[in-house]
């Protein structure tokens, strides 16, 4: 895939910006915090949308690519290549969405934003901005936003994607933070996660931490 001339000074202009709102939170004034902490948003979700639409325009290649590797590796049945070839093109996107979300919210995330970070979702209430906000709650202020999950999941309800980010993000917060077990049984039942496969996910991130 070619990549954006301009895709690594996104990202870096997205820490920038962070940076910068946490260390002059108390000199900046609102309308400022609020116009740079929004335009350090809209920078990764335009990356984002920028490598969306070279999927989207290449769906076809990426599928015959992902394709000619499990014939390759002798998956058997034109049925079940095709379905994998699809599940993996997902997957693909359920990372990057990831990646640049837990990107923006590692870089705007502070205690010392909150009043920033409100306002701007008041002035654009979309579902990448909630999930930025969920992100942040999570892993930064180490909360668990049930009223903001359970608002998401009404809004949500049919959209994979969306979906398979949250139940990511949430997996991952049980794993990171103590969660008393009734409580975590309550966040599994809620967004349908398996506390089997709560557990797995677990130990796959042990596993992974210890390499």
């Amino acid at each position: 895939m070619g990549e954006d001339p301009n895709f690594n000074l996104g990202l870096k202009s997205i820490e920038v910006m962070g940076q910068i709102l946490k260390n002059h939170y108390g000199s900046l004034e609102m309308p400022e915090k609020i116009e740079l902490g929004e335009e350090a948003y809209n920078v990764g979700l335009r990356s984002l949308r920028w490598m969306f639409d070279f999927i989207s325009k290449n769906i076809d290649i990426a599928v015959d690519t992902i394709k000619s590797v499990l014939e390759r590796d002798k998956v058997k049945g034109q049925i079940e290549i095709e379905e994998q070839s699809r599940r993996i093109l997902f997957f693909l996107c359920h990372v990057l969405s990831y990646f640049f979300i837990e990107r923006i919210a590692l870089s705007m995330g502070s205690e010392h934003l909150s009043e920033t970070l409100k306002q701007m979702h008041k002035k654009k209430d979309t579902i990448a901005y909630r999930l930025i906000d969920i992100s942040i709650k999570l892993n930064i202020f180490n909360r668990f936003p049930h009223k903001e999950i359970e608002e998401l999941l009404k809004t949500i309800k049919n959209k994979n994607l969306p979906y398979t980010i949250l139940t990511k993000m949430v997996l991952d917060y049980l794993y990171m933070f103590p969660v008393e077990y009734m409580e975590r049984q309550k966040i599994c039942k809620r967004l349908g996660i398996k506390m089997d496969t709560q557990k797995k996910f677990s130990r796959l991130m042990a596993l992974e931490r210890r390499r």
